[in-house]
C-alpha cells in the first residue's frame, strides 16, 4: 500500500507538470506560433540538460541515501545546496562559451535576451533536481507535489494571465521560469530546513559516498536525458524553429505517458531501498503488469485521439506533429517498462546496469538521428527514438528478471485476476491520497 501512496503522489506530482506543460504548450502555440513554442522548448530544454550534467546524480543518489541513512539528513542537505549551486554555477558558465560556439547554428534563432535567463536557471534547477532526491528518500511526496504544483501551476497562470492581457511576449516567458523555480526551491528547503532544526552539515566522507553512488546514476541521468532531448538540439541543427516546436509538442505528448512509470518507479526504488533484505516480490509484479496494462491502453486512445484533436486544440499549424507521435507511441510503451525496471535496480543497489542502458540507448539515438532526420525529418528523429528506447527497455527488463528471479511473463504480462486485483487495489488507494 506505501508503493501505491507514494506512487499516487508522484503520479499527482507529474500530471501537475503534464498539465502545465500542455496548457503552456496550447498558450504558446496560438501566440507565437509553433517557431516561438520552439525557441521556449529549445532553451527550456539547454537548461535540463545542462542542470542534469550539474548535479552528478545526486536527484537519485540522495533518493537512495536520504532513505537508507535518515540520521544523515541534515549533511545530505548540506552538502547538496553547497554542491548543487556550485557545480551549478560553473556548469553555466561552461553553457555560456557552449552558446557562443553554436550562436549560428543551434541557437541561431534564441534570442539573446534568453541567454542570461538560461544561465541563472541552471544553478536553481540543479539545486531542485538535488532536493527532489532528499524528499522522495524521506517519503515526502505530498511536499514534492505541492512543490511542483508552486512552480509549474504558477508558470502556467503567469503565462495564461500574461496572454489574455495581450502583454504576453518570449521575453517574459523566461523570467516566469526563473521567478517559479525560486518558489519551488524555497518551499522544499524550508520543509528540509525544518526537519533538520534549521541545521545543516558539510561532510565530505558522505559527499564522496553521494558523489560515488551518484556517478553511476549520473550516467543513467544523462544518457536517459540525452535520449529524450538530444533529438531536438539535433533536429534544431538540421532544420529550424517550426520542426523543433512540432517534434516537442510530439515529444511532450508521448512523454506525459510516461509520468505513471515514473511515478511507480520513484515509489518502487524508495521503498526497496530502505529494506535490508529482498522482500517477497508479488506487490512488485502486480506493479509491472499494471504499469504495463495502463500504458498500452493510454497509448491506443492517444494515437486515435491525436488526428482529431491536436489540429482543434493547438491549431492546423500543427497537423504535422500527428506522425511523429505516432512513431514514438511504441517506444515509448517500451520506455515505460524500462524506466520501473531501472528504478527498481537502483533501489536493489545496482546503479551501473541502468547507466549501461540508457549509455547504449543514446548512442543509438544520436547514431540514428544523424543519418534520419536529413532524410526523414522530424519523423526520422521520431523513428530514431522509439528503437532507442526500444533498446533501453530490453537491457533494463533483462536486469530486473535476473534480480528477481522471475519471467517476461510473470513480471509483465497481466491476467484477468490481476486486473481485478489492480482495480480493487486503485479504488482503495484512491482513499488514501489526500491533500
Amino acid at each position: 500500500m506505501q508503493i501505491l501512496k507514494n506512487a499516487a503522489w508522484t503520479f499527482l506530482d507529474t500530471a501537475a507538470i503534464s498539465f502545465s506543460r500542455i496548457l503552456l504548450a496550447v498558450i504558446l502555440s496560438w501566440v507565437f506560433g509553433a517557431a516561438g513554442y520552439g525557441i521556449f522548448q529549445l532553451s527550456i530544454t539547454t537548461i535540463s540538460l545542462m542542470a542534469s550534467l550539474a548535479v552528478v546524480g545526486l536527484s537519485i543518489a540522495n533518493n537512495f541515501l536520504a532513505g537508507r541513512f535518515q540520521e544523515k539528513l541534515a549533511s545530505i542537505l548540506g552538502n547538496s545546496v553547497t554542491f548543487s549551486l556550485a557545480a551549478g554555477t560553473a556548469i553555466g558558465l561552461i553553457t555560456f562559451i557552449g552558446m557562443l560556439l553554436l550562436e549560428h547554428s543551434v541557437f541561431a534563432e534564441v534570442p539573446r535576451s534568453f541567454w542570461g535567463w538560461i544561465l541563472v536557471s541552471i544553478p536553481l534547477q540543479t539545486l531542485n533536481m538535488a532536493l527532489s532526491g532528499i524528499l522522495f528518500g524521506r517519503n515526502l511526496f505530498r511536499t514534492k507535489f505541492l512543490g511542483t504544483s508552486i512552480q509549474f501551476g504558477f508558470l502556467a497562470l503567469g503565462v495564461g494571465v500574461a496572454a489574455a492581457a495581450k502583454w504576453l511576449s518570449l521575453s517574459l516567458l523566461l523570467p516566469f521560469w526563473v521567478l517559479c523555480l525560486i518558489w519551488a526551491d524555497a518551499y522544499w528547503l524550508f520543509t528540509l530546513l525544518k526537519m533538520t532544526a534549521w541545521t545543516i552539515r558539510l561532510d565530505r566522507k558522505l559527499l564522496k559516498e553521494q558523489l560515488t553512488y551518484g556517478g553511476y546514476a549520473f550516467l543513467y541521468n544523462m544518457a536517459h536525458l540525452l535520449n529524450f532531448r538530444l533529438d531536438l538540439l539535433l533536429v534544431a541543427y538540421f532544420l529550424d524553429a517550426r520542426n523543433v516546436g512540432w517534434y516537442s509538442l510530439a515529444s511532450s505528448i508521448t512523454e506525459a505517458l510516461l509520468y505513471l512509470p515514473k511515478s511507480f518507479g520513484v515509489a518502487i526504488l524508495t521503498k526497496t531501498a530502505a529494506e535490508s533484505s529482498r522482500t517477497e516480490t508479488s506487490s512488485y509484479k502486480l506493479a509491472y503488469k499494471g504499469v504495463n496494462l495502463s500504458i498500452v491502453l493510454l497509448s491506443i486512445l492517444v494515437a486515435a485521439a491525436a488526428p482529431f484533436v491536436i489540429p482543434l486544440v493547438f491549431s492546423s499549424n500543427f497537423i504535422p506533429v500527428v506522425k511523429p507521435l505516432w512513431l514514438l507511441i511504441p517506444g515509448t510503451i517500451a520506455m515505460a517498462l524500462g524506466i520501473l525496471a531501472s528504478f527498481h535496480l537502483f533501489g536493489l543497489g545496482n546503479a551501473r546496469l541502468p547507466s549501461q542502458a540508457a549509455l547504449a540507448a543514446m548512442v543509438a539515438t544520436v547514431v540514428l538521428d544523424i543519418i534520419l532526420i536529413p532524410v526523414l525529418g522530424i519523423q526520422g528523429a521520431a523513428l530514431a527514438s522509439s528503437i532507442s528506447y526500444t533498446l533501453f527497455m530490453w537491457f533494463a527488463v533483462r536486469g530486473i528478471i535476473k534480480a528477481l528471479g522471475t519471467s517476461v511473463r510473470e513480471l509483465m504480462v497481466p491476467t484477468l485476476e490481476d486486473a481485478k486485483t489492480l482495480i480493487r487495489i486503485g479504488l482503495r488507494g484512491l482513499k488514501h491520497v489526500r491533500p
